[in-house]
């Protein structure tokens, strides 16, 4: 999600980025497994719970997240706000308000209001194995058709048919 009540969503837009907080954690792709992401996070946040969420979030965008994969972007647990296709790799950018970025391509953005299903509440969630939640999703956001949507409705219906996934 985007910030704290999508607080970071209108320059999202502008810079065509997604990008998850936790600065203090570094540049994570000098980190390369979610034990080393959980210790580092540990050691930087010193949670009074286990905080798995968290260090997950932050490894699979630095390391599980990969171009081309598709990402709903979420106000809350019922708004949807966009919709884009990952073009880049993991960078660690100090400039920006949420360090751990990554680009993006814009394949539709508006406000939409879920009226079935609930976002989770986590701020990274892989809903690739949902099919009908993710076609539910394309649909909400006008993207119906396979030549929007890069081929992902198709393989929505049919997860084993995607390489990638769909966050």
């Amino acid at each position: 999600s985007p910030g704290e009540n999508a607080d970071c969503w209108n320059d999202w837009q502008q810079k065509k980025i997604i990008s998850i907080g936790w600065n203090e954690l570094g540049d994570l792709s000098k980190v390369d497994t979610l034990s080393d992401v959980g210790k580092l996070y540990k050691e930087k946040y010193k949670p009074e719970n286990s905080a798995k969420n968290n260090i997950l979030a932050n490894f699979e965008f630095a390391h599980r997240l990969k171009e081309n994969d598709i990402v709903f972007v979420k106000s809350g647990q019922t708004e949807l706000l966009g919709v884009g296709r990952v073009t880049s790799g993991y960078k660690f950018d100090k400039s920006e308000v949420q360090s751990h970025t990554r680009k993006v391509e814009w394949l539709s953005i508006g406000e939409w209001t879920l009226k079935s299903d609930k976002f989770a509440i986590k701020t990274l969630t892989d809903i690739t194995e949902y099919s009908s939640f993710v076609e539910y999703l394309f649909k909400l956001s006008g993207l119906n058709d396979s030549s929007s949507t890069g081929g992902f409705m198709e393989k929505a219906k049919k997860p084993s048919l995607s390489k990638n996934t769909i966050f």
